[in-house]
């Protein structure tokens, strides 16, 4: 409420000594949490999934000949 209130009378403003002397406040963002443990378990099987075998690259026995 306090930064819409804020951010009115920036825009209402018309002459340099109507603007507020003090910056915006920043809003409010929670701090970062620990993944829950059902995102956990799904992250843990998805690393340990099978990597599927790549194939269909081409080898070469002599580097400089491949490009």
């Amino acid at each position: 409420m306090l930064v819409d209130i804020y951010a009115r009378t920036l825009l209402n403003a018309t002459r340099h000594g109507d603007l507020p002397q003090r910056p915006l406040p920043q809003p409010y963002r929670a701090p970062r949490r620990r993944p829950g443990a059902l995102r956990r378990l799904i992250s843990a099987l998805w690393a340990r999934r099978p990597q599927p075998a790549t194939t269909g690259t081409p080898r070469c026995d002599v580097p400089v000949a491949c490009k």
